[in-house]
């Protein structure tokens, strides 16, 4: 194959199988949906800055460790600690960055754990783009095209398990981040984004660290080492290597327990919301800010969907565009609400939002 034929049509296949993936992240925020330019900001923060980031980080990092350690078990210390905090920081400028617009403008962009998994998602998901073509890049000048190819088809696994590996740990802090938008003392406020950075680290680390472990636990530390570093014997190569690829295959489905627990979390998170929608919607239709029928259609996203698809057959465009901004409106101030229960000085910000909602409805008469 050409080289440069290779690098364009896997520099497309990556693009495509990323832009692929953060739509389906996003469509999975039914209520509430993201601007796709925040997620863009995200994704080229994980593609770019958390890429560099993490390169320094690991190399630096690496150098502190002995030969035979860095050798063996290096990737299961440094990238999980390092990357983590890389993918990690761009949602806690998201974070912050939220709530100082929600001061300034009445805006809170990052609100709950559905929020926290789509936007960690989406850093993951951009940061996976850059190091899979790293490793390919890397692999076609050191053994050619065909052996890089390999390594990349291993490593994309196109919509499978192992391609979403980065995307579900920087989710789970991101869903650290949520839950903390919504803790109601200093401990949860700083417990649950320490929990969520602690789970996704691990789980990178357990990611890295399984193979070298235990083919460590099973042949001995200085014989892996010789493994990775210079070679063993054919015949105890051979061993190794069956027993690395069974390890491997313990990842997959390791993997394929995280891409079914984040999948629930967020069908989970859903449920929530829809719930909280409808609670939280109800004393405003006694109020008479909307109707019966507007607070159904926004707690329902089938009835919002029925309701935007009928209005395009009937070609009222403008109307469908409507019934979406309105029930995207109906359950931003249902969230607000929820979150600020209790909270002194939550009413201007609810009255804006109110209003906001006034308008949207005078618009549709």
């Amino acid at each position: 194959m050409d080289p440069f034929a290779a690098d364009d049509l896997i520099l497309a296949y990556a693009l495509a199988q990323a832009v692929v993936a953060l739509l389906v992240v996003r469509f999975c925020d039914l209520y509430e949906r993201e601007p796709i330019s925040i997620l863009a900001l995200l994704f080229v923060w994980g593609a770019v800055v958390a890429a560099i980031l993490a390169s320094a980080g690991n190399a630096a990092l690496s150098d502190q460790l002995p030969r035979d350690v860095e050798v063996v078990f290096g990737p299961a210390i440094s990238a999980p600690l390092v990357e983590e905090l890389a993918k990690g920081l761009a949602l806690v400028v998201a974070f912050v960055a939220s709530r100082w617009a929600n001061r300034r403008f009445g805006l809170f962009e990052f609100d709950g754990i559905t929020d926290g998994i789509v936007y960690g998602a989406a850093v993951g998901i951009g940061f996976a783009f850059t190091e899979d073509l790293y490793y390919f890049f890397r692999e076609a000048r050191a053994s050619g095209v065909a052996e890089a190819l390999d390594v990349f088809v291993d490593r994309r696994d196109f919509f499978g398990p192992a391609m979403l590996r980065h995307a579900i740990w920087t989710a789970t802090f991101g869903a650290g981040l949520g839950a903390a938008t919504r803790a109601r003392s200093w401990r949860g406020r700083l417990g649950w984004p320490l929990l969520g950075l602690t789970a996704a680290m691990l789980m990178h680390a357990v990611n890295n660290g399984l193979q070298p472990i235990l083919l460590s636990i099973k042949y001995g530390f200085e014989t892996t080492y010789d493994y990775f570093a210079i070679g063993v014997p054919i015949e105890l190569a051979d061993r190794m290597d069956a027993s690395a690829r069974s390890l491997a295959d313990t990842l997959d489905w390791i993997s394929l327990a995280y891409v079914v627990a984040f999948f629930a979390l967020i069908a989970l998170g859903l449920r929530h919301q829809r719930r909280v929608i409808r609670e939280q919607l109800e004393p405003e239709v006694e109020r008479g800010l909307i109707s019966a029928e507007l607070a159904a259609t926004a707690g329902s996203f089938r009835r919002r969907v029925a309701t935007e698809l009928a209005q395009v057959r009937a070609g009222d465009m403008a109307a469908a565009r409507q019934t979406s901004a309105l029930s995207r409106e109906l359950a931003e101030l249902a969230f607000a609400k929820d979150r600020l229960a209790g909270t002194e000085g939550a009413e201007p910000e609810l009255e804006r939002r109110r209003e906001t909602v006034r308008d949207l409805v005078a618009d549709r008469a």
